[in-house]
């Protein structure tokens, strides 16, 4: 027969070869990152007035980047999240830059959710007091400046405008699980609580590196860089120490990449910590907002039990929950299993409208 198709047939093969055609491809998020900065003031007004802390009162910036999907950013009545790090950290651990794949507010930008990651006061490009006239309170403090500073707009970034942002959350990793909890129950302006890696009892290795680190700063300690005020302090006290205490499952370019990224610590955090901890239960029914606690559980500073044993104290919040990442240790963002932690906390934020 001539090659001339029924028209029935035709239309067939014009269906199955539509079944057969590859789906379109999704729409990829275009992200972006801005220079973002903070006028703040070194003072305690937190609940903890009491531990040891002579915060200067003087002026300092805090710097970071804000980073989100770039159709959001510039926009009103967003909602935002806060990430601080922990003690020998900055914020480098959230914005890990010389290894992308493990850059936490950049991947997260892609999911929809906006970042401010931060260098705390005395680290990294943020500005540096005198490492005993800082505490936990005072860090608590200047957390909660910047929690106001991004819900009125008034804050410095570069690339885009500044716009004031509805509801802001606030995740703490490791030693600044304390200062969050801390900022939470003193001042009640977050709508969600992160605490990650962190718990207020540690194991035996944790309080061998932080005794490491107290005895030269009860001596003073010293500078925290060339040209940098003293009175600071180093958690972990070798290099092969602060891989111990960071790292399980990281790839050795990550930790290669890491461990040059090493800060001293202001010494008035490490000896204000124990007392913030033992005052801990005075104020943390206070704290109404949903709570994740996320450890690791390779983790050789806060066993499982510690982390499950934290998230039980919020029992005030609306919500509190804990959520251990098999395989990772303490610094979860930038451990193998990071991409399941970013799911975890990620997906937990998203459901608060994060």
């Amino acid at each position: 027969m001539g090659g001339v198709f029924p028209a029935r047939a035709a239309g067939l093969i014009v269906v199955v070869m539509a079944l057969l055609a590859p789906a379109p491809a999704m729409a990829k998020t275009q992200t972006a990152t801005y220079p973002v900065s903070f006028s703040v003031m070194n003072v305690n007004r937190s609940s903890v007035p009491g531990v040891p802390c002579s915060a200067d009162g003087a002026p300092y910036t805090v710097v970071g980047h804000l980073t989100g999907p770039k159709k959001a950013l510039g926009k009103a009545k967003r909602n935002v999240t806060v990430y601080l790090h922990g003690l020998g950290l900055g914020e480098w651990l959230w914005d890990f830059t010389p290894v992308p794949a493990y850059n936490y507010v950049a991947k997260q930008a892609g999911q929809g959710h906006i970042s401010v990651s931060v260098d705390r006061i005395g680290y990294g490009a943020s500005g540096h007091p005198p490492g005993l006239a800082s505490c936990i309170g005072s860090q608590a403090d200047v957390a909660h400046q910047i929690v106001q500073h991004l819900r009125a707009g008034s804050y410095t970034v570069t690339g885009t405008k500044p716009v004031p942002f509805k509801k802001v959350a606030l995740v703490g990793h490791s030693a600044a699980g304390a200062i969050a909890t801390v900022e939470a129950y003193s001042f009640g302006d977050v709508n969600a609580l992160g605490i990650v890696g962190f718990a207020s009892n540690n194991q035996q290795f944790a309080s061998d590196q932080f005794g490491f680190e107290r005895t030269p700063c009860e001596s003073g300690g010293e500078p925290a860089g060339p040209g940098l005020p003293s009175g600071y302090g180093l958690f972990g006290r070798t290099p092969a120490d602060f891989r111990a205490a960071m790292f399980h499952s990281a790839t050795e370019k990550v930790i290669a990449a890491a461990l040059p990224l090493h800060y001293h610590d202001p010494c008035g955090d490490n000896l204000s910590l124990i007392t913030t901890l033992s005052m801990q239960g005075l104020g943390i029914k206070k704290i109404k907002a949903p709570v994740l606690v996320v450890c690791g559980s390779r983790d050789v500073l806060y066993s499982v039990y510690n982390c499950t044993d934290q998230a039980s104290r919020y029992t005030k919040s609306r919500s509190h929950k804990v959520a251990i990442i098999k395989g990772a240790a303490h610094a979860l963002p930038i451990e193998r299993q990071a991409k399941k932690f970013r799911s975890r906390l990620g997906g937990w934020l998203k459901h608060y409208g994060f």
